[in-house]
């Protein structure tokens, strides 16, 4: 079994840097936590943590995206202050839980349309710092589907508002 020699870890390390492509290395690699995943070099095929583990680090992964979101990124802040005053007014305006499922997912929707907004801009910023048209276009939708749910989550507050307080 080898690890595979293209596939980063979190950071810019990569394993194939590191040295690992003995089987030992390897599961030293694994018991560190940093092999995400592994190549068998017999079969073909690649395996990866299943279970548990996988949740497990996926969610360390995820509170990661949300923390560097929250840090780097103003608008995200800006929407998750919004959200943190608007998911408690949910509990007041809705008058069936069908209404405050919707008004609470409005928020969540644009807080994961703005992490999805954030990675575009990271991708292409990564990718170079000279002007591409395709560039520009690939950031401008992604803030448009931003622009949107902010239009659906304000369009689902004022119905709901105007069907109990109209």
């Amino acid at each position: 079994m080898k690890i595979s020699s293209d596939y980063t870890l979190s950071g810019d390390f990569a394993l194939h840097q590191a040295g690992l492509s003995d089987s030992l290395a390897s599961l030293q690699a694994i018991d560190k936590g940093f092999l995400l995943q592994m190549t068998d070099s017999d079969n073909g095929y690649t395996t990866k943590n299943t279970g548990f583990k996988r949740f497990y680090h996926a969610s360390i992964y995820s509170w990661q995206g949300l923390k560097a979101a929250y840090a780097q990124e103003p608008a995200f802040r800006y929407e998750v202050w919004g959200s943190a005053v608007l998911i408690p007014l949910a509990f007041f305006v809705a008058q069936s839980p069908m209404q405050l499922a919707a008004l609470i997912s409005t928020c969540l929707l644009v807080l994961a349309f703005e992490l999805v907004n954030t990675a575009i801009e990271a991708v292409v910023d990564r990718a170079g710092t000279e002007f591409h048209e395709l560039a520009g276009l690939a950031k401008d939708l992604g803030s448009a589907v931003v622009m949107v749910s902010l239009g659906i989550g304000a369009l689902i507050w004022w119905a709901v508002l105007w069907t109990n307080f109209a």
